[in-house]
């Protein structure tokens, strides 16, 4: 006898009414500098056509060549930004998490000095105590 076992869907590749889910896909391309990128592509679209006429100033040729501009242009910026942004937060993160003597070491060795001289149920250990220092998981 020839034949093959019949596989059985497993329970989370269906819904709740018992249907078989569809794969959903990921959206690609809706990054502002694809989007920006797709519409200059449009831009050149429209002015290869010659039949192509409207009567508001915002979506005649030069209008649309204005937006497309404008559109790269800012996008470039956020990139400019985005990279000093992701800079600045690095040398925050080096100054505050980073070598040995950092400010989480600091204010740990800070708490446990205050523990050891005032004492475990003493007011100011109970105010220092408060104060949560943690380091980030990367």
């Amino acid at each position: 006898m020839y034949g093959s076992k019949k596989e059985s869907q497993s329970p989370e590749s269906t819904t709740a009414a018992g249907e078989p889910k569809t794969k959903s896909r990921r959206a690609r391309g809706l990054d502002f500098g694809t989007m920006a990128y797709q519409f200059a592509k449009l831009v050149k679209t429209i002015s290869a056509e010659p039949s192509y006429h409207v009567n508001e100033p915002e979506l005649s040729l030069e209008g649309i060549k204005q937006k497309a501009d404008m559109l790269v242009s800012l996008n470039e910026a956020v990139y400019q930004i985005t990279a000093k942004l992701n800079s600045a937060r690095g040398k925050r993160n080096e100054l505050l998490y980073g070598t040995g003597n950092n400010l989480v070491n600091t204010g740990m060795a800070v708490k446990h000095y205050v523990r050891s001289t005032f004492g475990p149920k003493s007011n100011e250990y109970a105010e220092v105590k408060k104060i949560q220092f943690t380091k980030p998981t990367t």
